[in-house]
């Protein structure tokens, strides 16, 4: 088997049974049946303990960091039986039997037609945003492309960056090497030279250094290519390893590359080098980017969609906002009390100072106003009733942010949702003195520019210059 499975958050994956396809009630797009053997290996590596590895591409790991459970959740269902629901976390994974399951944001868009392609590449762009990789959507939408699943999506793109790599020219470094010359060069040892050489006047054994690409970081490189090798399904992708494998031809194969990460040398000269080596740790150990990954032969490329989503915000924000003089700051940290002491205890205590740590998402400040924002990935409804399904937490922890910051307004950010209709709503609040705003606005995501040019004119209402 082979076959492509293609869903949504929050959709539903169940055993296709017999008695299930006589039933015209049954039928539902939320719901996607699976060929039993496909089913018991997915459930099997939802239920097994993770071998859980740090996502490597967030500096700051999201607040609140969901359990590895919820990444995918087991339920019954009248009718169905047994499901598994797709959760916040989105991605592809690949089963034993061959099946590939690709998970996709929900994505509301403004002003054109819903579809599982134009979602892939939205999805895609927000991607490139977290994981710096400019190639990763540039060739989407091309002939063939979009045909393409996630993950010979993501091996096209680092394929795409080695490329990048061998143009600019792979490193070189000094290797020291012992041999048994007919020429002196280096330096002469002699104890090897006495053992080798009584009976051979005419060679040196010697020692020198010799400038050669053979160091760990392209070791590790051409062990992910040589991996990928016998993953790929394009003749594309199959043909641009080949070529790329030419320029790494005098680089050994790693033998222990969970040990030569340990050894990978961290300066400026090599920064380039640091995304293709989180890509080849993620391929090399057949495991997830967030915390979801099996010991069997399936595996799993994961994003958790709350980060995702304010990694996408910040971005655009820090791309487009410091042109006005606007200081744009990520998962700013500070604690809810200042310094001091509480009373009645001794000096040697713990101060409260270092106790009841805040983290807004985004922290934008400009000429001392300051503005806090916090990025919450979930699709609200037009019940006003029932305060649009906002969480009340959120909106206290609005309030905390807008009174340790002294901030004048607090933004809660959603991805635009078409039940609402709107593209932004406003509350004020003045009492006892203290004064700001709540301001809930809809991201488009599609369109994200113009949101945050829209944005910013509420936010800091004095720039008034247009995004370009």
């Amino acid at each position: 088997m082979g076959k492509l499975v293609q869903l949504r958050e929050f959709q539903y994956l169940y055993q296709k049974k017999e008695f299930l396809e006589e039933q015209s009630n049954v039928e539902n797009e939320k719901y996607y049946p699976l060929e039993k053997q496909a089913f018991e290996e997915l459930l099997e590596f939802v239920n097994q303990p993770s071998s859980a590895q740090v996502y490597p591409f967030l500096k700051t790991p999201k607040k609140n960091q969901r359990d590895e459970k919820t990444i995918m959740r087991v339920a019954y269902k009248k009718g169905y039986g047994k499901v598994i629901q797709a959760r916040e976390f989105v991605g592809m994974i690949q089963l034993k039997c061959g099946y590939q399951i690709e998970i996709m944001p929900k994505i509301h868009f403004f002003s054109e037609e819903e579809s599982y392609e134009k979602t892939k590449k939205v999805f895609l762009r927000m991607l490139k945003c977290l994981l710096k990789i400019p190639s990763l959507s540039s060739g989407y939408g091309s002939l063939g492309e979009e045909k393409l699943t996630l993950y010979e999506l993501f091996i096209s793109s680092y394929l795409s960056e080695v490329n990048k790599l061998v143009k600019r020219g792979i490193k070189y470094n000094y290797i020291t090497k012992e041999e048994n010359s007919t020429y002196f060069k280096g330096k002469l040892l002699v104890n090897q030279h006495i053992r080798k050489n009584m009976c051979h006047k005419e060679k040196f054994y010697v020692a020198h250094d010799e400038f050669h690409p053979d160091r760990i970081e392209n070791q590790i490189i051409k062990t992910t290519l040589l991996y990928l090798k016998n993953k790929v399904k394009t003749s594309k992708n199959r043909r641009m390893i080949r070529h790329l494998l030419l320029y790494f031809d005098q680089v050994s194969v790693s033998d222990d590359w969970k040990s030569d990460f340990c050894r990978i040398e961290k300066s400026r000269s090599m920064k380039h080098y640091n995304v293709l080596l989180n890509w080849s740790r993620v391929f090399l150990s057949n495991r997830s980017f967030s915390v979801f990954s099996g010991e069997n032969e399936s595996y799993a490329i994961l994003f958790p969609m709350e980060t995702v989503y304010e990694q996408y915000v910040a971005y655009y924000m820090k791309k487009y906002w410091w042109a006005n003089g606007i200081d744009v700051r990520i998962q700013d940290e500070k604690y809810l009390f200042e310094k001091g002491m509480a009373r009645n205890v001794e000096e040697t205590d713990m101060e409260l100072s270092s106790m009841f740590k805040i983290r807004p998402d985004i922290v934008c400040e400009k000429d001392g106003s300051v503005v806090i924002m916090d990025t919450k990935w979930k699709l609200l409804n037009s019940i006003r009733s029932m305060n649009f399904n906002i969480e009340q937490s959120d909106v206290y922890q609005m309030c905390v942010y807008a009174q340790r910051y002294k901030a004048k307004e607090v933004w809660l950010l959603y991805p635009y949702s078409y039940t609402i209709g709107r593209e932004y709503m406003y509350f004020s609040k003045n009492q006892d003195g203290t004064s700001f705003n709540l301001g809930i606005y809809f991201i488009d995501l599609v369109n994200i520019e113009k949101s945050m040019q829209t944005l910013k004119e509420l936010a800091f209402p004095e720039t008034s210059e247009t995004i370009g």
